[in-house]
């Protein structure tokens, strides 16, 4: 896999995924977050995405079902994956570091070593990128 995020510390617990120079995304203690999303249908298609990816990592890599989100989430905001909420929506205005619109986070374990967490941002922004769900997505004209 080719890495294409880079990291820019923010503060002690908060770093802004690049992709480019551009912020597309987040990782704090205990989740990793995309931005830039046009509408809520794109954030839900990204977090059922994101959630067949989680899956396949924690069972293959930690041998473990996923995190659960800390807190109670509202129905329609609910990532699911393996029957557990493991994230959420985020409404433009709560947005991170990942631009404008709307968004996506994932909790993974607080103890989770950085560099952990940046190789599950890489392959969750790779699948969100084929799904072309990035700004990354080849157009459909070219795949065509």
């Amino acid at each position: 896999m080719v890495n294409v995020l880079t990291l820019s510390r923010r503060d002690s617990l908060r770093h802004a995924l690049l992709r480019a120079g551009t912020s597309v995304g987040w990782i704090d203690v205990g989740t990793i977050g995309f931005g830039g999303f046009s509408d809520r249908a794109q954030a839900r298609q990204a977090g059922e995405v994101v959630a067949g990816v989680v899956d396949e990592w924690h069972r293959r890599r930690l041998q473990s079902r996923p995190a659960a989100w800390p807190t109670p989430v509202a129905a329609d905001d609910r990532i699911e994956a393996a029957g557990i909420t493991i994230g959420r929506l985020v409404a433009p205005l709560a947005v991170g570091d990942g631009g404008d619109g709307f968004g996506i986070e994932i909790g993974v374990p607080p103890d989770t070593w950085l560099a952990l967490r940046m190789q599950l941002a890489q392959q969750l922004y790779a699948a969100l990128t084929d799904a072309g769900l990035t700004r990354d997505a080849a157009p459909a004209e070219a795949s065509a």
